[in-house]
């Protein structure tokens, strides 16, 4: 049964990955999203929903569509050379369908961005996104974006 449900969530990935164009959360360059980790190293933070500085939550999206998250984007980060580790999870106790760990590093031009490779399992319709994270020294804080799609209808 595992590997049988592992197929067909791979095939309807697949099929709407290539019938439905990306979005970008949040929607405007106006707007940011930022997590935070917990006060100490290696703790948790709370599960918090996904939002924004306009109030708008990620979740609004997912609202009338199942979909998927695709890729990440991790950038001015309050702690250089620190490891992240964050989840994306749905549901009041959040169920998780993505997990990304990443290292901080800064250029001469300042704090490097990282693409992160997502490829969540499905976020059912009408579920609200949340997110926890944790760093290596605690207390640390990034700028998060995110590329979605939605399943074929």
């Amino acid at each position: 049964m595992g590997l049988l449900h592992e197929i067909l969530n791979l095939t309807r990935r697949t099929q709407a990955y290539v019938a439905n164009k990306m979005s970008i959360w949040p929607a405007s360059t106006l707007l940011v999203c930022q997590f935070v980790s917990g006060a100490l190293a290696d703790a948790w933070g709370v599960w918090a929903q996904v939002t924004d500085t306009g109030a708008n939550l990620l979740s609004t999206d997912f609202v009338t569509r199942a979909g998927f998250l695709d890729q990440a984007c991790a950038s001015n980060y309050t702690i250089d050379t620190n490891i992240y580790e964050f989840e994306i999870g749905w549901g009041a106790v959040p169920t998780v369908v993505a997990r990304a760990r990443f290292e901080s590093a800064t250029a001469a031009t300042g704090p490097l961005p990282y693409f992160i490779d997502l490829r969540s399992e499905q976020i059912p319709a009408g579920q609200l996104i949340y997110y926890r994270m944790r760093d290596a020294t605690g207390a640390g804080q990034i700028n998060i974006c995110f590329r979605y799609y939605f399943e074929v209808l």
